[in-house]
């Protein structure tokens, strides 16, 4: 009961969590009557946080607290505030809390009352009445012997006074339809529990859940509206914006704790800012919003897209960067665009690769090239950029740059589509995706990087992040970002007993004359 308690958000997609303001097991003292509201000027200005109490006959109180819904769009849906009560049946012997939470012997009660006083005041995400009451007992069937006895939850509500300008409710159904939910809900994860369920997916491993909701809901209501309205592609905004915000609230979280930005105090623990690159931008709105935010950086595409236009009215079709191999800074300088047109094809292929023959050469006359080296510390993101997932950790170890992952779809080195091979630690029923984020880890791991992983909160099935920041060993300095001969070294290995990159350049070559489908 308490993990329902804790996640609203399993009842109803309109809430996006609930954060407890207080409880009774961690603050015997209940607030004090008089403060009945919170202070002026925060974004929950009059809210009622006292506790509610109800006396049950026959259950005695174990437990009181008071949670807070956070919706997912605060200007449709309000917040509110509500207590929750746990009781058990008096003479009951048992541990308090199994038994407040319906696992004990005897029977037991859970109520929620929300504070409001009418039913206008409710928000829809949650039933127009005034309290609900989940009631847990020992049915009267008779239970294997040794088993534990079987037990019955069934479900009651409170509804608000008739008054006289009282109206009856326009959908009759809609609050039998909301309490038979609460409940199968409920049955559903006790079963669960019973038989052993064991949570294989686990959020929030870097950011907590709280902070990195409250800044997405801040970057929503600044920059939604304007990326929606004005969306050029063909795609669903409301999946790729909604999705970027909510990778952007992850990054500038992260970045929060890692960096101070120039004209900032040194922070102990802290880098100065230096900037990031987005290789394989896409759409352009992750770079979009993280520059908005105060973070600088640019992003890259080997296609240029027609939402650059909308995001950066300056940009003209004629970059500003030369035409030649060319290593970039991870900032931009004023007249600059800051979504470019380019292709990757990094300096650690071989030359074979590189040069190839003079046709080569001329269907890439003309054709901006980053050659995969960028300053010390700058951030690379590689957000669903398919070719250049698997090479983000390797130029981010030879640059010595931190770098986020998040995979896609399957490409080796080379540029081709395969099917990642399964490590040794997972089943070979293992998903093809599982696959590839392993790959993407191993890849990292090999050239030295620390890897730590995210599952973000995103409307996506392809959302794990691979991130590295640390290394695993200091190597002596060298011209490559400083990282060391022994790096390079490592790299180029693990370029070797991938492929070799062998075939990228005609890939690269395909993506500009249009036979390569999707683009990085």
């Amino acid at each position: 009961m308490i993990d329902m308690v804790s996640n609203p958000n399993y009842n109803s997609s309109l809430v996006m969590r609930a954060d407890v303001i207080w409880d009774s097991e961690e603050d015997i003292s209940a607030p004090a009557a008089t403060a009945t509201a919170t202070p002026a000027g925060t974004k929950f200005e009059g809210e009622d946080t006292i506790p509610r109490y109800v006396s049950v006959k026959g259950y005695t109180l174990t437990r009181r607290l008071v949670r807070r819904f956070i919706p997912r769009n605060p200007l449709l849906d309000g917040y509110l505030c509500q207590s929750c009560l746990f009781y058990r049946e008096e003479g009951q012997e048992g541990e308090e809390d199994k038994e407040s939470e319906g696992t004990g012997g005897g029977g037991s009660i859970v109520i929620y009352l929300p504070h409001a006083s009418t039913p206008i005041s409710i928000p829809f995400y949650h039933p127009p009445v005034e309290g609900v009451a989940f009631l847990h007992h020992p049915s009267q069937s008779t239970s294997t012997a040794g088993d534990s006895p079987n037990y019955t939850i069934s479900i009651h509500h409170l509804p608000f006074p008739p008054t006289s300008t009282s109206t009856p409710p326009t959908n009759p159904n809609r609050l039998p339809r909301i309490l038979h939910h609460l409940l199968s809900t409920l049955a559903t994860h006790g079963r669960g529990l019973l038989t052993g369920y064991n949570k294989r997916v686990h959020h929030d491993q870097l950011i907590s859940r709280p902070t990195l909701q409250d800044t997405y809901l801040r970057l929503k209501a600044a920059h939604s509206h304007r990326l929606v309205t004005s969306w050029a592609e063909s795609t669903d905004p409301r999946k790729h914006v909604f999705e970027d915000l909510l990778i952007a609230a992850f990054l500038i979280e992260w970045w929060g704790r890692l960096y101070y930005h120039s004209g900032q105090p040194p922070e102990k623990g802290k880098r100065p800012w230096v900037g990031f690159v987005d290789v394989g931008c896409g759409n352009g709105v992750l770079v979009d919003v993280l520059r908005r935010e105060g973070w600088c950086g640019w992003g890259f595409d080997a296609r240029r897209r027609k939402s650059w236009e909308v995001l950066m009215p300056t940009f003209s079709t004629t970059s500003t960067i030369t035409t030649t191999t060319t290593t970039t800074s991870s900032s931009t300088s004023t007249g600059e665009p800051w979504l470019r047109e380019m292709l990757l094809i990094p300096s650690l292929l071989p030359p074979s690769e590189i040069d190839g023959d003079n046709g080569r050469n001329d269907e890439l006359r003309g054709v901006d090239i980053h050659n995969g080296i960028f300053p010390p510390h700058t951030f690379l993101i590689s957000n669903h950029s398919d070719q250049l997932t698997g090479w983000t950790p390797l130029l981010a170890a030879l640059s010595n740059c931190p770098f986020i992952a998040i995979p896609c779809c399957s490409y080796n080195l080379s540029g081709d589509k395969f099917r990642a091979p399964v490590p040794s630690h997972q089943t070979a029923s293992g998903s093809a995706y599982a696959a590839l984020c392993a790959w993407t880890e191993n890849l990292a791991e090999r050239v030295g990087w620390v890897v730590e992983k995210e599952v973000l909160r995103i409307p996506s099935t392809r959302n794990v992040a691979v991130l590295g920041r640390r290394r695993m060993a200091v190597d002596t300095n060298s011209a490559h970002g400083g990282q060391g001969d022994g790096i390079e070294d490592r790299v180029r290995t693990v370029l070797r007993e991938e492929g070799g990159g062998v075939g990228w350049v005609g890939k690269c070559i395909g993506l500009v004359k249009g036979w390569g489908g999707k683009c990085h």
